[in-house]
């Protein structure tokens, strides 16, 4: 697999893991047309996916009706059949209302973006198929990573709109308030604050006041309660100038100076 490729899928897997939660092992439900055409193609499901998703172990699964699916077709499609049973662990989706797999497949599929809402560990799965309407309507369920063969080159779709609208919804959570941190932040601002006439020993100070003040006094002295000690502040002045103003220039300095002033003279 190229650099920029292995890259992309990198990225897109990181993008899985930190929103929904999906980490290795990596669970891969197979879909019927995507066995037939690999079988026909003689490539080896496993180490291909394994490859692409860069991982050490992928999982794979089967719906019971794909089975069944396989089975109608005959000969023609008795190596997946084959395939399926004895490399895929089965999933029984008779509860799942449907009448084609594919249609049973995105319920499946929504049943369990759902549920993984509310638990914390609960099984996530990628899905390879061929099929482009499955593909279209699993775009659809946010958080459900999707594989499909070009030829003999799998390819792993980047995250669908949903996913990203849901991630920037999770994010656009995180930094707004809740109901509760309104209520409490309405509440707590519409609180009257203290006037400076309930601080004991307090007065407004008028500008009299002020101008009548002795000089080097500060205002907060002059706002003080009638009979209060008046703590004068006193300015602090330099005693003597600073010895690093007030040092002769060096001769480097001076040198520099006076070939400034020969360059000067050369262009006048």
């Amino acid at each position: 697999m190229r650099v920029l490729r292995a890259k992309q899928v990198r990225k897109n897997l990181k993008f899985y893991q930190l929103v929904f939660g999906i980490i290795e092992p990596y669970n891969i439900i197979l879909d019927g047309n995507f066995i037939f055409t690999a079988i026909k193609y003689k490539l080896d499901v496993r180490d291909r996916i394994e490859k692409l998703l860069q991982c050490k172990e992928a999982k794979l699964f089967v719906l019971k009706s794909v089975l069944k699916e396989l089975e109608l077709v005959g000969a023609k499609a008795q190596s997946a059949k084959d395939f399926a049973s004895n490399y895929c662990e089965i999933i029984d989706d008779d509860y799942i209302s449907g009448d084609v797999p594919s249609e049973r497949l995105t319920r499946f599929m929504e049943n369990n973006a759902q549920e993984a809402m509310t638990q914390v560990k609960k099984k996530r799965y990628f899905v390879a198929t061929q099929d482009q309407e499955l593909r279209r309507a699993l775009a659809f369920i946010p958080g459900v990573p999707l594989v499909y063969l070009n030829k003999v080159t799998l390819v792993f779709e980047t995250p669908s709109q949903s996913s990203l609208n849901f991630n920037k919804n999770l994010e656009l959570s995180k930094t707004t308030l809740n109901a509760e941190e309104s209520a409490l932040l309405t509440t707590t601002s519409s609180g009257k604050k203290r006037k400076s006439s309930d601080i004991v020993g307090a007065e407004e100070t008028t500008p009299a006041a002020s101008a009548d003040a002795p000089r080097g006094t500060s205002k907060l002295t002059t706002s003080l309660a009638p009979g209060a000690a008046v703590v004068s502040r006193k300015k602090h002045r330099a005693n003597a100038p600073n010895p690093l103003s007030n040092a002769k220039a060096s001769e480097d300095s001076n040198n520099s100076k006076k070939k400034k002033e020969r360059k000067f003279r050369k262009f006048y």
